[in-house]
Formats: C-alpha cells, sequence, structure tokens
C-alpha cells in the first residue's frame, strides 16, 4: 500500500555547521527567554506586595534594569559571533546525507519548538511537504492527485506537533 504523508522533513543533504548555527540561536533565544522571566519575577517581588502594576511592564529600572539589558545584549552578541563563525565554516565543511537519527532529532525538536523554530527563521525549522513514500510531492505533481484516487480513502495526515517523522511512521 502507498503512503501519502503531509509532514515535516529537511531536504536530504544538510550543512553541519547549519545544525550548528540553528542550536546555537536556540541556545541564544533560551538564556533570552529565561533572563526575561527571571526579570519579570524581579519585578514582581520587587513590587508593592507583589502586586502587579496597570502598566503591564515586566521590566526593572535603574541599575538592576541595566543588569538585565546588558546580559540580553551580551546574549546576542555571542549569537552573532557564532553566526559569523558558521558563516565562514559552512564554506569549509562539505554537507552530508541526512541520518535518519537527524531526522527524529528534528522531528522531535520541532514537534515542541516548531512554531519557534519557524517564526525566527532558524535553520533547524522543518518546512511542511507533502510526501510520498519519503519524496516530496508538490501540489501541482500529476502524481498527487493520482495517488489520492489510488490511495482507496487511506492517507495519513501527520500534523505539526506530532514530535515523529514519515521514516518513523513508516517503520511502526
Amino acid at each position: 500500500m502507498e503512503q501519502i504523508y503531509w509532514k515535516e522533513i529537511m531536504p536530504k543533504n544538510h550543512n553541519p555547521a547549519s545544525d550548528l548555527r540553528g542550536a546555537g540561536r536556540l541556545t541564544i533565544d533560551a538564556i533570552k527567554g529565561v533572563t526575561d522571566l527571571v526579570e519579570a519575577m524581579h519585578h514582581t517581588i520587587t513590587g508593592f506586595g507583589g502586586l502587579p502594576e496597570g502598566s503591564g511592564q515586566q521590566r526593572t529600572t535603574g541599575i538592576t534594569g541595566m543588569v538585565y539589558r546588558n546580559i540580553r545584549a551580551a546574549s546576542g552578541l555571542v549569537g552573532s559571533g557564532i553566526d559569523a563563525l558558521l558563516d565562514k565554516l559552512t564554506l569549509i565543511i562539505e554537507e552530508k546525507e541526512s541520518s535518519p537519527e537527524r531526522e527524529a532529532v528534528l522531528a522531535a525538536l520541532n514537534g515542541v519548538f516548531g512554531d519557534h523554530l519557524a517564526d525566527k527563521e532558524n535553520p533547524l525549522a522543518i518546512p511542511m511537504q507533502l510526501r510520498k513514500n519519503g519524496k516530496a510531492m508538490t501540489m501541482e505533481d500529476q502524481t498527487l492527485s493520482e495517488s489520492i484516487r489510488q490511495s482507496k480513502g487511506k492517507i495519513v495526515l501527520m500534523v505539526h506537533g506530532s514530535c515523529m517523522n514519515d521514516l518513523q511512521w513508516s517503520a511502526l
């Protein structure tokens, strides 16, 4: 039986430096997110009895605010430095064929952080595609309509957030 998947998938070849760039960006995003969370808690705790202010501001002021701004700025600089270094490495490191293990890790990452990865244009973000037997198809592809007709009503629709890819589902 042929299987058609609306599926998250990466190109067959990839540059390992691109994976490192994506992991670096995700790490910097996490540092900034934790900094925002800690600052918001700090702001609330130092407020009058922990009562929220009407303005909805979650930033601290004065020296404390400066410290949090500097943490964010330093994180941004580190992230820019990592990207610049990886731009150079991308030219040196050869592309590799993606492995099923890498595809599984990317599927899990995208299942949990997919919206964030896509919003930030992270290289680890997986675009949605129609797939048949492990190969990408386009909406205009003649074999798409043919495959739908031959499916006899058996089409697998995989949605964002499943943390699995078509290679894993096919193995079940």
